[in-house]
């Protein structure tokens, strides 16, 4: 508290400090500034270089060779503020500000005071202008989230954050907000591949979609190796799955591939499974007697498995009990699938390697892998030897057709998981959208706006290196971030205001003025007032405060030039000299506060300011003109000095 009761007396030192110049008097150049400084002054009204170098030199650490050197050696900020001129034939770097007079004759430092009071008024301005439209920003990105199941899908934990906290005190809970989007977009190909397995859009049933669940089906196992789960121990059970019963005619295969899986099972592995050598498989079906054997003991141990792979109307079972069927033609067949499987558990085991090794997946590992399981998928069901076995001719060459498409649909979602393996965090929202796109119905393509804007933002602060990327640290001299709400949600308030934001308006100088400026004309731009504001909430029929506000606001300065050249330059940049008469900005408005809003509406008259605009390190400066205007800006209260919230 005591800390913050500091800060708004700073503030307003500052911005106060025109009020309170001090002078030094000057005497002869002795080596001593105080001394020196009549004379340097003196020196420098008349230009004499050589008597500036003099006292420069007399008081410098390290004399300078020459004027020019000695220009060079002070640095530009010394240089501005002293208005040294330039090298003989040189222009001016700086624009000297006009000091104002007094009756002692004295030279003030009004010049560097003023200006830093002001910029340090604008910069303020400036920072809660952006915390303000931020605050506005992550208050809809909450009721998006509340409202939008796809967010809420693709972007659990960072729901889970701000439904915890209030979004106008974010910064209490900045850096868990990043934890929270940088976890949400780490897990975006699980999130979207849990969305996709619900059918929230009631595709697996559709007979223009059939390929829909087994390519979720595909993606989710894809991703589950990625994260370090056994290849094989996924593959034995894939016929478990819940949604292997939706996947239409791939159900099938799936149910195969997993019977073939745990089939090819090493049983002397243990809890590190592997295959049998592929050499020792064809060993043990080299002749016939022995394929048959195997086939009779398959038959037996997954006969339930093999009654629940039906073609059509009869079963893998049924077929490969028939006297008609060439169960020969199965070995070749069997090696097949053996080599695809080794196929995906070497891309598993590559995969695993990496990450015992606490090092990420690739990208690279996630295409192999993907390739390895399209594979599979392939081999199990194109591959398999249909027209030996008599299974209807139809049914597998509608799935010759479709393997195509669906090598398609699995790569495109795991598109996903690789970019954010190679830590393409935009390419793989990029993704992310194309997948929805594909997916989403008519009715609901409304949502790739949202994911679009939301998704960018979230995958902007994964990025950011530290907190202050995210967000610059609240300026504490002022009330908190949000404190508009105070007016809306009181009977009455008195408190020292700025408004920040655009106005346009009729402007009338009644005196002389420059060349190529009217009298008399349409004017527009950015505006940053700050003054006194008397504000009550607006009142509904039921007597209870409605949430918006009305206010009788008058100004005293305006630095929105300030303000508007902060919004696009940082602290660092240099600002021309100019006084805190030229920002004075007498006015009175009346000022409408809308519903859960920073914004507000104001109207009125305004005198001044003078400063209008910063450019190129130069000001552009007209004498006070006459405003009548609107703007649309934001409420920033600075400091309340009165707040009733009863009757």
């Amino acid at each position: 508290m005591k800390n913050s009761t500091f800060k708004y007396l700073k503030i307003l030192l500052i911005a106060a400090g025109f009020l309170f110049p001090y002078f030094v008097q000057g005497q002869a150049p002795e080596g001593n500034p105080i001394i020196d400084a009549k004379s340097l002054a003196d020196s420098i009204k008349a230009n004499n270089q050589q008597g500036i170098l003099n006292i420069i030199n007399a008081n410098s650490p390290v004399p300078f060779k020459d004027y020019a050197a000695m220009l060079d050696g002070l640095g530009p900020d010394i240089v501005k503020l002293l208005n040294l001129p330039p090298e003989a034939g040189k222009k001016a770097l700086f624009k000297p500000a006009a000091l104002p007079k007094n009756s002692n004759n004295l030279t003030p430092e009004a010049g560097f005071t003023s200006t830093a009071g002001i910029d340090a008024l604008g910069t303020f301005l400036a920072d809660r202008f952006k915390q303000e439209v931020e605050i506005a920003f992550l208050d809809k990105f909450k009721a998006k989230l509340d409202s939008i199941r796809e967010l809420q899908a693709l972007l659990p934990s960072t729901r889970v954050i701000l439904n915890q906290n209030d979004p106008y005190q974010y910064t209490t809970f900045l850096e868990s907000l990043k934890e929270a989007l940088n976890k949400d977009i780490n897990n975006l190909p699980s999130n979207l591949g849990q969305f996709l397995g619900t059918d929230p859009y009631h595709l697996g049933s559709q007979s223009n979609t059939s390929l829909y669940f087994p390519a979720v089906i595909a993606y989710q196992n894809i991703i589950k190796i990625t994260q370090g789960q056994s290849a094989i121990t996924l593959l034995d059970t894939l016929d478990n799955e819940p949604l292997v019963n939706n996947a239409n005619v791939y159900n099938s295969y799936f149910r195969l591939l997993a019977v073939m899986s745990r089939t090819l099972t090493n049983p002397a592995s243990g809890a590190a499974p592997t295959y049998i050598a592929p050499l020792n498989i064809a060993n043990a079906l080299a002749d016939n007697n022995s394929l048959r054997a195997f086939l009779g003991l398959f038959l037996i141990k997954e006969k339930a498995a093999l009654k629940q792979v039906v073609f059509k109307d009869r079963s893998l079972y049924d077929v490969l009990i028939d006297k008609n069927a060439d169960v020969l033609a199965f070995r070749a067949w069997i090696g097949d699938v053996t080599q695809s499987l080794i196929g995906v558990y070497s891309a598993y085991s590559n995969i695993s390697i990496q990450l015992k090794a606490s090092k990420p997946v690739t990208g690279a590992q996630v295409v192999d892998l993907a390739k390895a399981v399209i594979g599979a998928i392939h081999t199990v069901s194109v591959q398999l030897p249909s027209k030996e076995l008599k299974i209807e001719p139809a049914y597998t060459q509608q799935v010759s057709v479709d393997i195509n498409s669906l090598k398609l649909a699995i790569s495109s979602l795991v598109g996903i998981v690789t970019e954010i393996s190679d830590k393409n965090y935009g390419l793989a929202l990029s993704n992310t959208i194309i997948v929805m796109q594909k997916y989403l119905p008519p009715n609901r393509q409304h949502v790739i706006e949202v994911v679009t804007k939301y998704g960018n933002f979230a995958v902007s602060v994964v990025k950011a290196q530290n907190a202050n990327d995210m967000e610059q640290a609240l300026n504490t001299a002022a009330l908190p971030v949000g404190s508009y709400r105070i007016k809306r949600n009181s009977r009455q308030n008195f408190s020292l205001n700025a408004y920040a934001g655009i106005f346009g308006g009729y402007e009338h100088f009644t005196g002389s003025v420059p060349a190529g400026v009217n009298s008399n004309s349409l004017t527009g731009g950015f505006t940053a007032p700050v003054g006194l504001t008397f504000s009550w909430g607006g009142v509904g029929k039921d007597g209870k405060l409605a949430g918006d506000s009305h206010s009788i606001f008058l100004s005293a300065i305006d630095v929105g030039a300030v303000t508007s050249f902060r919004l696009t330059h940082d602290a660092a940049a240099t600002l021309p000299n100019f006084t805190w008469q030229n920002v004075v900005a007498p006015g009175l408005f009346y000022v409408y506060g809308f519903k859960k809003s920073p914004l507000s509406l104001g109207g009125g008259a305004q005198y001044g300011p003078q400063l209008r605009s910063i450019s190129d390190n130069s000001a552009e400066i007209l004498p006070s003109a006459w405003n009548f205007r609107v703007f649309l800006a934001i409420d920033i209260p600075v400091f309340s000095f009165y707040t009733k919230t009863e009757k």
